[in-house]
């Protein structure tokens, strides 16, 4: 009996972290404080009433066009912070066809809590865009976009799409060169 319940605590020690991908495509949100950063080609800004506009997975490649999507970490105690690294992959707009660039995070996201992460279409070179995330090593979801070349596409107008609410402000990575 011992020897099981020393299982069942392993067990209990090895919680399951999962991510979901709930929201994704384009977005219209506020930029607060335009983008800054030391990397060169790398920045984020600070951004405010995030607006769901359009889901899609096919990305017109336009100057100022924002798409990523939203998630939600699961794990054993809602609410309790936890590290997330997030890889996105991109093609290189600072090299010829095919270089592809790497941009990696690290932040605490709450278990439970709706995250959004986003990207800026400045300089965006037509391709595959890949998001992913990890707990430690385990990679917990991931979502992969294409970015086309722009057909002169339009979506709704952000007054008349379902936008959802986030507390505070959130900085998101945008691409300068």
């Amino acid at each position: 009996m011992l020897f099981a319940c020393s299982g069942v605590a392993a067990k209990a020690q090895r919680a399951v972290i999962t991510a979901e991908i709930v929201e994704y495509g384009v977005y219209s949100a506020k930029v607060e404080q335009p983008a800054s950063g030391s990397n060169a080609s790398m920045k984020s800004a600070l951004i405010s009433n995030i607006c769901h506009v359009a889901t899609t997975l096919e990305i017109p490649a336009r100057d100022d066009l924002q798409f990523g999507l939203r998630y939600v970490v699961h794990g054993p105690t809602p609410g309790a912070p936890i590290q997330i690294r997030k890889i996105v992959r991109f093609p290189d707009h600072m090299k010829p066809p095919p270089a592809y660039a790497f941009n990696e995070t690290v932040q605490i996201v709450k278990i439970g809590r709706p995250q959004y992460t986003g990207w800026v279409n400045w300089h965006t070179r037509p391709g595959v865009w890949m998001f992913q995330f990890f707990h430690g090593e385990q990679k917990l979801t991931e979502l992969v976009f294409s970015v086309v070349a722009d057909d002169g596409q339009r979506f709704r107008d952000a007054n008349d799409s379902d936008c959802f609410v986030m507390s505070g402000l959130l900085r998101t990575t945008a691409v300068h060169s």
